[in-house]
Order: C-alpha cells, then structure tokens, then sequence
C-alpha cells in the first residue's frame, strides 16, 4: 500500500486552525500579532516545500518544510509532508513520529485555522477553474470525434474521451460541494493524516490500528478513494473476503471508484466457498 498524495489531496488535505484558549496557554508567545506574522511567513516556506514535494524532490522539500517550522514549530502541513517524505524513504518510525506530531500540532493551533481556509478556497476555485477548461478542451474533442467517420480506433477514442470527462466532471462536482460548505467551527483532524497515518501504521504490521485510522480518513472524506481499497486490503490479507468486498460495496455506493481487479478476484474467491 503505497502512500500517495494525489491532486484530489488538495480537496482533503485541509489544516484546521480555529480558536483555542488564549495563545500563552499553548505555548505561543503573547504577542498575537507576531505570531500571527510567524504563521504566515512559515505558510510561505510550506507552500514551496509542497510544490517540491509534488514533484518528487523530497530532498528539497524536506528543506523548505523544515524551514517552515523553523519560523512556526507547530505547523502541521510541514509535519503531514515531512511523514510521507521519511515514509517514501523507507524511514517509517521517523514518518509515525512525523505524523502523530503533525496531528497533536492541528489540534493545538486551529486558532489559525480560518488564514488556511482562505487560502484553500482560491486554491479549490482556481483547480475549478483549471478543470472547467479542460472539459471544454474535451468536449470540443469529443464532438470533432463524433462528426468523424465511424471506425474502431475513432470509437475507442470517443469512448476513453467520454470516460474522461465524466470523471472531471465528478471531480467539478465535488469541489462545488467543498465550496459551498461552510468553514467548520472546530474542525477535525483532516482525512488525509488519518490516511497516511494508517499507511504508516501498515508498514508497521499494526493492521488494526491502521483499519482504525483509515475507517476515520473514510468516515470524514466519504469519498477517499485510497483508503477504501487500501481498507480492503487489510481485510483480505486476513482472509475475511467478505468484509473486504463491503468496504469496496461501500465506495461504489458513495461514487468512489475502485481497483476492478481487486474487487473481480473477491468475488471469485467468495463464489468457491
């Protein structure tokens, strides 16, 4: 189960800060207006050791999000991407360090939490926007395609253009979900930690912790496709075929798509007991 941080993150990835009792009694400095300047300037150097990280530079994203928190110790983003960093390097007590800290972190800085949710609005707006280009791009195709003369290969390509943007379309769908709901007033751990937390945990062996945490990243995000499958998986390693097949019932049922292969071959091994 590989740990993945696709574009759908940025859905899901949200780091909740809202307000906690007065900064002192966290450990913050008194100065609210400094730390404050601190948060901001620490988001900064996170957004840049993000954009490496999406590009598979982890050398040079783990230097950007330590920065990060050189500004601002308790930034959990730059503890969320410092996990999967050590976890693709093979360091997985150096991730589920990285991860449980990045989770106490949330917890004790939601007083920043609406700074973050302003930032992700333009981010999901702007990827509504990116998306809705690229189905009129698709669209066009697909007509020109259509008006062409009849053939295998002109078929194929309709229908592969199709599947296309009706998964774009799904995506359209659910970022005018995001947007249309409102900013959560004490906002919990997001999915995407509990996500990688359990990838960390089955590397682990811990399955049962990890099950614990995926059904968490699942009952926040019902539509995490990773953790479904990854869930299921789980639960076919242990032989229990049918809870497996539940879990990816489960997904369908909330739109999420699933391994096809995976799910064929529970169903085969359920049809010869």
């Amino acid at each position: 189960m590989k740990s993945r941080f696709c574009a759908w993150a940025i859905l899901v990835a949200g780091v909740g800060f809202l307000a906690l009792p007065a900064l002192g009694q966290v450990g913050f400095e008194q100065d609210e207006r400094l730390v404050v300047q601190k948060y901001k300037a620490s988001m900064a150097k996170l957004k840049e050791g993000k954009a490496l990280f999406l590009k598979g530079k982890y050398d040079q994203a783990e230097k950007k999000l330590l920065d990060s928190l050189a500004i601002f110790p308790k930034q959990p983003d730059a503890y969320y991407l410092l996990s999967q960093v050590a976890l693709n390097r093979g360091d997985v007590d150096a991730a589920l360090t990285a991860i449980e800290t990045a989770e106490s972190s949330f917890v004790e800085t939601r007083k920043f939490y609406s700074f973050y949710y302003q930032e992700m609005i333009v981010e999901l707006r702007d990827q509504k926007n990116k998306i809705e280009e690229s189905l009129r791009s698709r669209e066009s195709a697909l007509s020109e395609l259509k008006g062409k003369s009849s053939g295998n290969s002109t078929s194929d390509a309709a229908s592969q253009m199709d599947s296309q943007i009706k998964q774009e379309r799904t995506i359209l769908d659910r970022i005018d979900q995001k947007l249309r709901e409102p900013m959560p007033d004490n906002p919990p751990i997001p999915a995407p930690y509990h996500y990688i937390h359990g990838n960390i945990l089955f590397k682990l062996k811990r399955h049962q912790e990890a099950s614990e945490q995926y059904l968490e990243a699942i009952r926040l995000d019902p539509h995490h496709e990773f953790a479904y499958n990854n869930l299921a998986g789980i639960f076919y390693g242990m032989g229990q075929y049918q809870k497996a097949l539940d879990y990816l019932l489960q997904a369908e049922a909330n739109g999420v798509k699933v391994n096809a292969a995976f799910k064929k071959d529970l169903e085969a091994k359920l049809g010869k007991q």
